[in-house]
């Protein structure tokens, strides 16, 4: 008798381990994603579904993080974040003009850099990158064709160095070289590049990848993204490249099938609303951006026939999932995109006016932990808050 009951539970134990593994799959994508011999990724998006949401239940944390507001660290818009030391550096596109230093708390620190055409000025801030291992912030001025250098821990200005081509975007490489994009024109020896590297003098080492049609003056400024390694994902490619220390090399392709943005229609595109004619008269798939990692997951933004999706998929076992927005309770933060990675987190912002526009709906979901985290937040925001933070980490899937 006791060996039959033993045998019943043991069968009803496993027929429950399969189904909870069939409930954690269902809505995964069932197929993994294909890598070559040479490490290229593949995403075949044709069959992919326009109006899709991404289970909350493969978020395994989740935080807000409010910026501190005052008169010397109003920001309008952020367009880049790096999180170094548990400090977080901040590019502001609109009320300031320097870079912005907060803890992980959100406390405001200081700001590096002040505008103007003397030396250690800037004109307007391109990009920055945070160097740690040489204790410096570097700052990029495309209208003056300089990087500025400044002490990373007082901010004080240590010297600048001349370049002679324009640039938007830059990164520092792991060999102390420099990698510059620019979506303006950049020849050399009769040819247009993307991407151009200095060494670590400053001195041209190479350029890479020669533009074409789909390399236009309306890519993403920000179009080189650092995190686990090091990705350039060029607006109406079909393509994201790896920057090595050894060069660039294709990473991760798409298949577009017939919505890839035809030759034809960019080569009319003179002017931003070129491109927005060509998106509402055709169901068009482009736009990659925000190509940030860690050593567990990969994410990226892209237009699927026009709706903005953000990708977040597995590098240990290929799995991902896709769609405009979260499901749950964060299903009212449309378009978040992971900018920037720290600590096995990625990082996006939200508006405060937004975030605290959706004040009711939180209320009503169940979902206790995120709704009390987000009360919180909402209670410390002043009038004229600055944006939020939001943190997240994932469930292995």
């Amino acid at each position: 008798m006791n060996y039959f009951f033993y045998n019943t539970y043991k069968y009803i134990l496993i027929l429950n381990i399969i189904l909870l593994f069939l409930w954690g799959c269902s809505d995964k994508n069932t197929e993994k994603n294909n890598v070559d011999n040479n490490q290229i990724l593949h995403f075949d998006v044709t069959s992919w579904e326009k109006e899709k949401t991404i289970p909350l239940k493969i978020l395994d944390d989740i935080d807000f993080i409010p910026l501190e507001t005052n008169d010397e660290c109003l920001i309008g818009e952020i367009i880049k974040i790096v999180i170094e030391n548990d400090l977080i550096y901040i590019q502001d596109r609109g009320y300031n003009q320097s870079i912005l230093i907060f803890k992980l708390s959100g406390e405001y620190v200081n700001q590096i850099g002040s505008r103007g055409k003397g030396p250690g000025e800037f004109l307007e801030i391109s990009d920055f990158v945070v160097d740690h291992n040489n204790l410096e912030l570097l700052v990029l001025d495309m209208r003056q064709q300089k990087v500025i250098k400044y002490n990373l821990h007082n901010g004080d200005f240590k010297n600048e160095i001349k370049i002679d081509f324009s640039a938007i975007n830059f990164v520092k490489l792991s060999n102390n070289k420099l990698c510059f994009y620019s979506n303006l024109p950049h020849q050399i020896k009769g040819l247009d590049y993307s991407i151009t590297i200095l060494d670590e003098n400053y001195k041209l080492s190479n350029n890479y990848l020669p533009k074409d049609i789909y390399d236009t003056f309306l890519n993403y400024p920000h179009s080189l993204y650092k995190s686990e390694s090091v990705y350039f994902a060029s607006y109406f490619k079909d393509t994201v490249y790896k920057i090595t220390e050894n060069g660039v090399i294709p990473s991760i392709s798409f298949n577009f099938g017939e919505n890839k943005i035809p030759k034809n229609k960019l080569s009319v595109v003179k002017h931003v609303r070129d491109v927005v004619k060509i998106r509402n008269e055709n169901e068009l798939t482009y736009g990659l951006n925000n190509v940030i990692e860690n050593t567990s997951f990969l994410t990226f933004n892209f237009y699927l026939q026009r709706k903005k999706n953000i990708v977040i998929y597995s590098k240990k076992t290929g799995n991902y999932y896709y769609g405009e927005r979260y499901d749950g309770i964060l299903s009212h933060f449309l378009n978040l995109k992971n900018i920037s990675e720290y600590n096995h987190k990625f990082y996006s912002s939200v508006d405060a006016f937004l975030f605290k526009q959706i004040k009711n709906q939180i209320i009503d979901y169940n979902e206790v932990g995120i709704k009390n985290k987000y009360l919180k937040t909402y209670d410390a925001l002043t009038s004229n808050a600055n944006p939020i933070l939001i943190a997240i980490s994932y469930h292995k899937f």
